[in-house]
């Protein structure tokens, strides 16, 4: 994308509308509503004296967009001039453009403000120049206000996934219940599993695995638990857990077990340790697992 300038000669003044309209139909190979006229080819040697056109250009300057800040060739009649410029020289070169079209009497028209100015007047100048100035400064700021956004979004879905597991991908199911289950992998579904923020030589996980009542005892055997009468024998930082879908049963059907090692407050015993809630009615096991190198 290119910022464009058009220069012509016409036999009146145009307002902003009609300079659209004559603008379209030049880009379209349309030249009946200009004039040819020797400024036009005044301003156009004027012109690529100072920035020659791009198909002059050696290979080793053709990046150099202080030397061509061309994009492509330009498009010109004797009565009119259509330049497209690369957009990091846009401000020099409207700036020239400008002065030097209304130094030989013809209008500029900007395309991307909708503007035309004729005369040629100090004002006329400084005042679209400020405004391709004020352009440039509202699109950086949209652009580093979507880049913002991206940041931010990015950010929150980062801490959703390491603090509270969201989205959730299934997990391998846990070693204690694959063995508890051995030969019967029917019984076990989908796993969630969390590595709780501190690990590094003693570690923590959540689980919540799908899982039929008949593997519960094996579980309850291999694990060496015992179990708890109900939901208030639990403590109480195993219904704080962090990740989404941890909601372990308090009321209803369900069943609580726990590690005679198990500490909710603090580290606890070497080894490893859990307490566990099994919802009947869904079939689902939750656990915290600690594991005390």
């Amino acid at each position: 994308m290119s910022f464009d300038l058009g220069v012509w000669h016409t036999p009146k003044r145009l307002t902003d509308a009609e300079a659209g309209e004559l603008y379209v139909a030049l880009c379209e190979s349309q030249i009946d509503g200009v004039t040819p006229h020797p400024a036009v080819d005044a301003f156009y040697a004027e012109l690529t004296a100072r920035y020659p056109e791009i198909d002059t250009v050696p290979d080793e300057l053709i990046d150099d967009h202080d030397h061509c800040p061309w994009s492509c060739a330009l498009d010109r009649s004797p009565g009119h001039v259509i330049m497209p410029c690369v957009w990091s020289q846009a401000e020099n070169v409207k700036r020239f453009v400008t002065q030097l079209a209304h130094k030989h009497g013809l209008a500029v028209y900007d395309p991307q403000q909708g503007r035309v100015s004729s005369g040629g007047t100090v004002n006329e100048v400084s005042a679209d120049l400020t405004n391709l100035a004020s352009t440039r400064r509202r699109r950086r700021h949209r652009w580093l206000a979507v880049v913002a956004l991206l940041g931010v979004t990015f950010c929150c879905i980062l801490v959703a996934k390491v603090v509270f597991d969201w989205p959730a991908s299934s997990d391998p199911v846990p070693r204690e219940v694959q063995q508890a289950a051995v030969g019967r992998p029917d019984l076990v579904g989908r796993a969630d599993v969390y590595d709780c923020w501190g690990n590094f030589i003693d570690k923590q996980h959540l689980w919540r695995v799908e899982v039929g009542p008949e593997v519960i005892p094996a579980i309850v055997r291999k694990c060496e638990l015992r179990e708890l009468i109900a939901a208030g024998d639990v403590p109480d930082a195993f219904w704080r857990q962090l990740p989404y879908w941890w909601s372990p049963p308090r009321a209803g059907p369900a069943r609580y077990f726990i590690s005679s090692g198990f500490q909710a407050d603090k580290r606890g015993r070497d080894g490893s340790h859990y307490l566990m809630a099994y919802d009947e009615a869904g079939g689902v096991l939750y656990v915290w697992h600690k594991d005390n190198f």
